[in-house]
């Protein structure tokens, strides 16, 4: 993992690097301000697509952005609330 990182260090280091500018217009497509943590978190595919109750996409990182996620009623990690909660130990009767 820390190749990755390493890479993109390396790439936003240099002074005019055209992947540096392709990352930062792909934000800017996307509708994300092109910020280093920004750029960061989409090199390293933190930054992921997520519909909201009208449909409209969104992409964020659900980590950094809890309040987005519970009003679309999931919880950081994605998960719906409903499935959040349930009993992961209960002990069912296996099919046949």
């Amino acid at each position: 993992m820390n190749s990755k990182r390493d890479a993109f260090l390396r790439i936003w280091g240099k002074e005019s690097s055209k992947s540096r500018q392709t990352i930062m217009q792909k934000l800017v497509n996307k509708g994300i301000e092109p910020t280093q943590i920004n750029c960061y978190e989409y090199w390293m595919g933190y930054i992921t697509p997520w519909k909201d109750t009208r449909g409209d996409v969104v992409h964020l990182n659900p980590y950094r952005n809890e309040a987005f996620m519970r009003s679309i009623g999931r919880n950081k990690y994605g998960t719906p609330f409903n499935m959040a909660r349930r009993n992961k130990k209960k002990k069912r009767r296996p099919k046949q």
